[in-house]
């Protein structure tokens, strides 16, 4: 299977890049890894949900 490395933006709360993440770790997404998270505001909850 090839390896995928998926970018997201994000702006608000985080809940979709969250899904995405829980969804990696589930096997959903399987071959898939977030190599970049883009937000036009640095204390998003995307941020903070990456931090974690």
């Amino acid at each position: 299977m090839k390896h995928v490395r998926i970018a997201v933006m994000a702006s608000r709360r985080g809940s979709n890049f969250r899904s995405i993440l829980d969804h990696i770790r589930l096997g959903v997404l399987k071959g898939c890894e977030v190599a970049a998270l883009v937000t036009n505001r640095a204390g998003c909850g995307a941020v903070k949900v990456a931090e974690e």
